[in-house]
């Protein structure tokens, strides 16, 4: 159901048919496509403090998530606009909101011209019996202050002054009779709309594609990045929406730690690293698995339909990352070499090999189809077995580092028994040119050591944009900026190496940027 899972498909594209109907001459608009900054007040600001915190987390998990859309209080430059004030200290255009005593009261939404709305919402039992209504009233109500009418009152829903869908029972006809004057970007009504009566869900829990198409037309769509999932030991897939990402602070989106995936009982997991929720497994058989998680702006338990299809076969590597745009790169398992142990070649020697860098492009990574590039298996480097941890920076960037070997003392006299100096657990840095189509091209500076001391780290991921994360033994989670990314330099953001999370001991982590 739509009222408990939320809307099912991509909110990232919003590939729907279907728009929120509103503005226009109808209402007046916060902002434009760029986005919309709604100042909001508390008609008593010392009124059930509990509701108002629930407000607040529901409008960031819906209309916030999903579009450029900012309910902000006194100071726009903190997080969420800082604390909501009350109204009498707000003159400008503004949403008040205030809560009603009445039981079973239906929530309302008043004015919406130049002094703003007021939205009066449910407080009888608000948080226990009544908690869907709630939710559902928060949603629905401000969407109204947002500019939108009711789905069933736009004029392709009428014909000859009948409703097709939802024409009410005689006893509320202004919330249902036709609003003529409002725009529909597109020309079909939704019947899944929060803002339509008919929902099929009753009172459903959050926005549907339509909605999602609707708010983003009229305000923009929000850039979330700094995503990251972690397949804890219970084989739970976690999201995480790091909110520090830029700078390093210990700052994380609300909802971080929700749980978007059971059952993920998976040899490899690695992202798409394009901030669209396409995530890749490998499973026991080394078969390549696609999913796209369509709620990963505010961390939904939401998949894209075909997620868990399977887009290859013998996928058997020693590490998988993903380069962006679909391109994957494997290196391959080594396989040492062996002596001679006969006579005849059964018995020959064999080289070592391995270690190879192979190149794939998933050309049906949008929908999760079995569509490969040409040169999908291409070598475009060797020697790569073995580094510890080889990753993505996006863009052909590729990281490695190498294994961290300890120092050794003397033994004895003479060469043969000298002591040696710890080595390794350098960070090398390399860029594909050949990234696009699968060449062995590769940039100037290939190889060039752009940090040390990176081999103690237990787990190394990107954040997309020069972003590196580390997980230490200890559990703590450690941000840095490689500012050098473009060239290879040796230049870090100032910050860098600062503690950004504890208790990260999850046995896989992946970036999506």
């Amino acid at each position: 159901m739509v009222g408990c899972t939320g809307p099912v498909g991509d909110e990232d594209s919003a590939a729907s048919s279907q728009e929120l109907y509103g503005l226009g001459p109808n209402a007046r608009p916060w902002g434009n496509t760029s986005g919309a900054v709604v100042p909001v007040c508390w008609t008593n600001p010392d009124d059930r403090i509990d509701l108002q915190i629930k407000v607040r987390e529901i409008l960031r998990e819906t209309w916030e998530s999903y579009a450029n859309v900012s309910f902000t209080g006194p100071d726009p430059s903190q997080p969420f606009g800082g604390a909501w004030i009350a109204c009498s200290e707000t003159p400008a255009r503004h949403v008040a909101i205030q809560f009603s005593t009445a039981t079973d009261y239906r929530g309302n939404t008043a004015g919406g011209g130049s002094q703003g709305a007021v939205v009066t919402l449910i407080s009888d039992r608000a948080l226990g019996v009544n908690y869907q209504r709630f939710r559902y009233e928060v949603i629905h109500e401000m969407g109204h202050a947002l500019g939108f009418n009711h789905e069933m009152q736009r004029s392709d829903n009428w014909t000859s002054g009948s409703a097709a869908q939802c024409p009410g029972d005689g006893t509320d006809s202004g919330n249902y009779a036709e609003a003529k004057g409002g725009i529909n970007l597109t020309p079909s009504y939704d019947p899944n709309s929060i803002m339509n009566y008919c929902n099929p869900a009753g009172f459903a829990q959050d926005l549907s594609l339509g909605d999602i198409a609707g708010v983003r037309a009229a305000y923009g769509r929000r850039d979330v990045k700094g995503v990251v999932y972690a397949l804890n030991a219970s084989k739970q897939l976690q999201w995480y929406r790091h909110d520090g990402r830029t700078n390093g602070s210990f700052a994380w989106g609300y909802g971080s730690g929700n749980v978007v995936g059971t059952g993920w009982d998976v040899k490899q997991l690695f992202a798409g690293s394009a901030s669209d929720g396409v995530l890749y497994t490998v499973d026991a058989g080394n078969q390549l698995h696609w999913y796209r998680n369509s709620g990963r702006v505010g961390g939904a338990f939401r998949w894209e339909p075909g997620s868990g299809s399977v887009v290859g076969y013998g996928w058997n590597f020693k590490t998988l990352f993903s380069g962006g745009d679909g391109i994957i790169y494997g290196i391959t398992p080594v396989v040492p070499a062996t002596p001679a142990t006969g006579i005849g070649p059964d018995y020959a020697a064999h080289p070592a090999s391995g270690g190879e860098l192979k190149w794939y492009r998933h050309d049906g990574r949008q929908d999760g189809s079995f569509a490969w590039a040409p040169r999908s298996g291409s070598t475009v480097g060797t020697g790569w077995g073995g580094f510890k941890q080889v990753f993505s920076g996006g863009d052909g960037v590729i990281y490695a580092i190498t294994p961290a070997t300890p120092a050794t003392p003397r033994t004895g006299i003479g060469a043969t028994y000298a002591g040696h100096p710890a080595s390794g657990g350098e960070l090398k840095w390399y860029r594909h040119i050949g990234r696009a189509d699968g060449t062995f091209t590769w940039a100037p500076g290939s190889g060039a050591v752009v940090g040390t001391g990176w081999g103690s780290f237990e787990k190394v991921f990107s954040g997309g944009d020069g972003v590196i994360y580390t997980v230490a033994s200890n559990g703590e989670l450690k941000w840095y900026r490689h500012d050098g990314r473009t060239n290879g330099t040796f230049t870090w953001a100032p910050g860098s190496g600062s503690v950004v999370g504890t208790g990260w001991t999850m046995p896989q982590l992946v970036g999506d940027d």
